[in-house]
């Protein structure tokens, strides 16, 4: 069993995959205000998601101010469907066959721009029960981490028991042979030298 298990992590990626694993677990659990703030914006992507919606469908493909993309551009873009900043995805975009690429990332950046008036133009908290189940999920996600880290440890510092285990047993052996080859080693000469003599007889 040590022997398949040797041949499995004895292997120097995986070594670094541990500890690159192990890292990264460290790093979210230093960077716990930023990883808290990562989820109350989710959070409220989540609540006000529909809202987001609305507002963007009231800015239409056809009035965009969008240097890049013409008239006739626009006009194609609404037949096919893209017909408010709300229909702007990657999703869309990339069926839109007849889309170049810079005018894709121009219509994005488009709604990206809209998003980022929504949020600051709009109040968005959290009440008391919302913000208690954030760091209800936080916690459980350092718990996670704090997890992850200990039987990392454990694997490498077993691991590295048992090969000791297994380095001491090799030895052991090694002392025995050679306490044996010890015990017959002057047979052996013994009945070399017969055997020479005989041959000269």
């Amino acid at each position: 069993a040590l022997g398949s298990r040797w041949r499995l992590m004895a292997d120097a990626g995986w070594y670094q995959s541990r500890r690159d694993n192990a890292h990264a677990m460290y790093e979210q659990s230093v960077l716990s205000p930023e990883r808290l703030d990562s989820l109350r914006i989710v959070h409220l992507e989540r609540s006000f998601g529909a809202h987001l919606l609305i507002f963007l469908r009231k800015y239409t493909i056809l009035a965009a101010d969008i240097p890049s993309a013409g008239a006739e551009l626009k006009r194609r873009l609404s037949r096919a469907g893209v017909e408010t900043a709300a229909d702007i995805t990657d999703k869309n975009l990339s069926s839109a066959s007849f889309l170049r690429s810079g005018v894709a990332d121009d219509l994005l950046n488009w709604r990206e721009r809209l998003e980022a008036q929504y949020w600051e133009s709009s109040y968005h908290g959290l009440n008391a029960a919302q913000q208690a189940e954030l760091t209800r999920q936080y916690s459980a996600e350092q718990e996670v981490i704090r997890d992850g880290l200990m039987q990392a440890e454990q694997d490498l510092t077993g691991l590295s028991q048992e090969i000791l285990k297994e380095q001491q047993y090799i030895q052991q052996r090694l002392n025995e042979l050679e306490a044996r080859f010890q015990l017959v080693a002057p047979e052996v000469v013994a009945c070399r030298k017969a055997v020479g003599e005989s041959n000269l007889g």
